[in-house]
């Protein structure tokens, strides 16, 4: 881990412990730096980051976790799987391209067939109820 990586996921692991709190400085610093943190790569600062999007409600960076949902490492598509999922559940405003991302994981993980499933399935009822508002 370079410097800033293991940077972020120490300061993130000290606002996890300290509650998550909103509006400090200290998720501020977060905020600033987990793009960077995304792009370093390793697999400890993509899960720090997809934690910290997930537990901060960071919705303009649903375009890290439909990267996250293509990477090529298992885990890191798994979690990705489950902030998208979060997220939808939610009824957040969603990325374009998630749908695609998550269709494309059975293809790339056929160990796994079934990981993107319920996040499909949520997207499908959301879109019938949206459709339905019209």
């Amino acid at each position: 881990m370079d410097g800033n990586s293991s940077s972020f996921c120490s300061t993130f692991e000290r606002w996890y412990s300290r509650g998550r709190q909103h509006g400090t400085e200290i998720e501020r610093q977060l905020e600033r730096t987990y793009r960077a943190a995304w792009l370093a790569g390793d697999l400890a600062d993509r899960t720090c980051v997809l934690s910290f999007i997930l537990f901060s409600e960071q919705q303009d960076a649903l375009d890290i976790v439909i990267d996250g949902l293509k990477d090529d490492r298992e885990s890191i598509a798994s979690f990705a799987v489950g902030v998208a999922t979060e997220f939808i559940r939610r009824d957040f405003t969603l990325a374009p391209g998630l749908r695609e991302a998550l269709k494309e994981l059975p293809r790339r993980f056929p160990s796994q067939p079934a990981m993107n499933s319920y996040a499909l399935m949520l997207l499908d009822r959301k879109e019938t109820r949206r459709k339905k508002k019209a």
